[in-house]
């Protein structure tokens, strides 16, 4: 029996006014069936065949295989962020590359960014040091994890609690049958007290004070000689 993980979708982040500032929108992906991966040679000319489609080195692909990082009851991901045309040729050529697939996955995304960026914080993957605490508490270690921000502080309010399905698998991990499945509890979403109309004043306030002390000269305290210099000068 093999235990997969099912991950809920992350809450969403909001301002006062219910713009949202932190999205999961759609995203098209090319992933790979393990069975054929696990064949050096077939591993190879698919990779091949796909590095020119998606605009990834075949590199890269091997080194996201070599790191194992993902579920093998899952086909491998090899590239994220696909356009349209791009899903819709590899589909038409289905039969020149047998084991990939195209999936629907969510992305994090911030549309009013920079703005308030240092207050919504970004997405990363789970580090080495922090992998065991993660784990600890039902996340899988392949899943990005708030890294700043409201991101990380309210990170268990948003990212939910995982589900998960048991299948029955033979000796060559393919599946025979479900046995269970626990579906997840998505993430809260979250509503901050900042407007985003206020919040861009006070940042281009900010910046233009900046770039004026920047273009002011002052004196060196250190430097006697500049400062002779002004003085003589004015």
């Amino acid at each position: 029996v093999r235990t997969r993980a099912l991950l809920p979708q992350r809450g969403r982040i909001f301002d006062a006014d219910a713009r949202i500032v932190a999205d999961n929108p759609l995203s098209l992906a090319v992933t790979v069936d393990w069975a054929l991966l696990r064949d050096d040679t077939a591993r190879e000319e698919i990779f091949r065949r796909l590095s020119g489609w998606v605009d990834v080195p075949v590199e890269d692909m091997e080194a996201r295989y070599e790191r194992g990082i993902t579920d093998t009851l899952l086909p491998m991901p090899v590239a994220e962020g696909l356009s349209e045309a791009t899903a819709i040729a590899i589909k038409e050529r289905v039969e020149d590359l047998p084991g990939v697939q195209i999936v629907e996955t969510s992305r994090r995304t911030y549309p009013y960014a920079p703005l308030a960026s240092h207050v919504v914080g970004y997405m990363g993957a789970i580090t080495a040091e922090t992998k065991d605490l993660y784990v600890s508490n039902g996340y899988t270690q392949s899943e990005r994890v708030g890294q700043f921000g409201i991101e990380l502080s309210m990170e268990r309010e948003l990212h939910g609690v995982s589900g998960y399905v048991k299948y029955e698998v033979d000796n060559a991990s393919r599946i025979i049958r479900e046995v269970e499945r626990v579906p997840p509890i998505n993430g809260r979403d979250i509503q901050l007290t900042i407007d985003l109309d206020q919040q861009q004043y006070a940042e281009q306030v900010l910046e233009t004070q900046l770039l004026l002390r920047r273009q002011a000269t002052a004196p060196n305290p250190l430097d006697k000689e500049t400062n002779f210099q002004t003085r003589a000068f004015y």
